[in-house]
């Protein structure tokens, strides 16, 4: 019923070309836990429950510091902790979710950018041939 809401309120908003990306990427966001979940041993076999109590950890680590550097991992290891995962863990597992996000918004907050500015895409591509040509020769 809820989603039913959002999905027509944002049918009558006049910008509905933003809803849906940011939506996508918090939809992306909340999906790395459960797939990040399976790359590490020791919390492949976490359950919803300790997954969710993360998620709680790493919004508030996220919002109290800057972008949640350090304190992301640190928060997320200090919860698993709870659930008796291992310390080294726990941390590589905040650090692969920290740069997974943080590659995430960085890459759909620049499309989003470049879609809703007034920039055409040739002056996008001559903003950025620099920078591809330093990438591609270093």
């Amino acid at each position: 019923m809820v989603l039913w809401k959002v999905s027509k309120a944002s049918q009558k908003s006049k910008k509905t070309c933003f809803y849906l990306p940011y939506t996508l990427d918090k939809g992306l966001i909340c999906s790395m836990f459960f797939v990040i979940k399976n790359t590490i041993p020791e919390t492949a076999s976490l359950s919803l429950g300790p997954i969710l109590v993360t998620f709680v950890a790493g919004s508030l680590a996220m919002s109290t510091t800057n972008g949640g550097i350090g304190a992301f991992p640190l928060a997320i290891s200090s919860v698993l902790l709870l659930f008796n995962v291992y310390k080294p863990a726990g941390e590589a597992f905040g650090w692969i979710l920290w740069g997974s996000q943080t590659a995430i918004n960085i890459i759909n907050r620049s499309v989003i950018f470049f879609i809703s500015s007034d920039i055409k895409p040739r002056e996008i591509i001559s903003y950025l041939a620099p920078c591809l040509t330093l990438i591609v020769y270093s």
